[in-house]
């Protein structure tokens, strides 16, 4: 008897392991959390609401702030609160912005 009990706890607990590691794969998959770069904000318009500089600052894009900072291209030191910005890359989760032009 304890035999048969401890072969039905063993194959509960591999099934267990297998819809975990298939539950978590396909969490990844929706996600996107392996691969991704937040290549879609690229090319969009931000407004900013702490002011930018070439190390920091925020913007306010798709209804959330994130982090941002200049591009290296911008001829700009700073950009004042309120200002529209275009994003140019993303470097982690911090967006790369510049004025509007």
């Amino acid at each position: 008897m304890k035999h048969i009990f401890s072969s039905i706890r063993d194959a509960i607990a591999i099934i267990g392991a297998l819809l975990l590691h298939s539950s978590n794969k396909r969490f990844d998959e929706i996600s996107g959390s392996q691969h991704d770069t937040y290549t879609d904000t690229i090319g969009n318009t931000a407004i900013v609401t702490e002011k930018v500089s070439r190390t920091s600052g925020v913007v306010r894009y798709s209804g959330a702030n994130w982090r941002a900072r200049l591009s290296e291209e911008s001829t700009a030191n700073c950009i004042d609160a309120g200002s529209r910005v275009t994003i140019e890359s993303v470097d982690g989760n911090v967006l790369i912005v510049q004025r509007l032009v």
